[in-house]
């Protein structure tokens, strides 16, 4: 029973989607959403007491009894195109903007009487001409008066002479056919001179796109060798600052040994010297206890 509903479902969509329903509905409900919304608008405009309409509401303009017959008229012909279109969005946008209801819309009959054009041969031809499966009246008029314009015409002028009196008939036929074989052999050498012109060109334009080929490829190589010399010269900075750093660290590491000797042997001196400093002292120590020693004895 759900397959059957959503088929029957499916079904009527397709035939409303087909037969344009859906469409004539959603541009219906525009006009009347449009048209509640011009109302509300206007009816607060005026509790409010502004006279200039819709101004301050955001919303499109309501039509008034100020719209004159022939602006109906027109507004009709551009109506009846976009219905006949299928353009329903602009319908239901265009309606209520020119103030107009889908009643409000003249036939073609009633235009021409609005534009008092029913008396027009070209606008009676497009009123016979009308079916009902037929364009708009728009573009019948626009068909009928494109159709009045005369096609170009060229017109061109022969001057006879009498000086072929007496002559023959082949006389005649070669004299005759004499300016259209000059003509052409001069078109002839016209042709060829373009021609010649034309592989002058051609071969200007090559040599140029040639040149400019070979410009863009001595550019492109010339790019490439600063490329590669700068790739190289910053190799050989980069190989001389490592043998720089690498001859620095050598250095400093043969200064920092040699500091390291010079030091072993200050150290080894000051003990060597402190040695002498403490035998010179005891050696002066023990003199002075037997010079001591020696005046006690001379006092006994």
């Amino acid at each position: 029973a759900g397959s059957l509903d959503d088929l029957l479902q499916a079904q009527v969509a397709g035939a409303v989607q087909r037969t344009g329903i859906s469409a004539r509905l959603k541009s219906e409900l525009r006009f009347r959403l449009i048209e509640s919304l011009q109302r509300r608008g206007a009816a607060k405009a005026g509790f409010l007491g502004g006279g200039g309409g819709g101004a301050g509401t955001g919303l499109l303009p309501k039509g008034d009894g100020s719209l004159t017959l022939s602006d109906r008229a027109v507004f009709s012909m551009i109506l009846e195109f976009l219905k006949v279109r299928g353009k329903h969005f602009a319908l239901s946008v265009l309606l209520p903007e020119c103030g107009m209801a889908e009643a409000d819309v003249l036939d073609p009959a009633e235009v021409g009487q609005a534009l008092s054009l029913q008396r027009v041969p070209l606008f009676a031809a497009c009123l016979d001409d009308s079916g009902g499966d037929g364009p708009p009246l728009l573009v019948r008029l626009l068909t009928a008066m494109a159709s009045l314009e005369t096609p170009a015409r060229t017109e061109q002028y022969t001057q006879t002479d009498g000086g072929g009196i007496g002559q023959t008939l082949d006389a005649k036929l070669a004299s005759c056919l004499a300016p259209s074989a000059a003509a052409v052999r001069e078109d002839r050498r016209t042709l060829q001179e373009r021609m010649l012109e034309f592989q002058a060109r051609c071969e200007s334009r090559v040599r140029m796109e040639a040149e400019a080929e070979i410009a863009r490829i001595r550019t492109l190589e010339r790019e490439r060798i600063v490329l590669e010399e700068a790739a190289k010269c910053r190799k050989e900075i980069q190989e001389a600052a490592l043998r720089v750093e690498r001859e620095t660290q050598a250095k400093a590491q043969r200064l920092a040994e040699k500091e390291r000797a010079a030091l072993e042997r200050l150290r080894t001196k000051e003990l060597e010297l402190e040695k002498r400093a403490v035998e010179w002292r005891a050696d002066a120590q023990r003199a002075i206890e037997e010079n001591v020693q020696r005046q006690r004895a001379r006092a006994r």
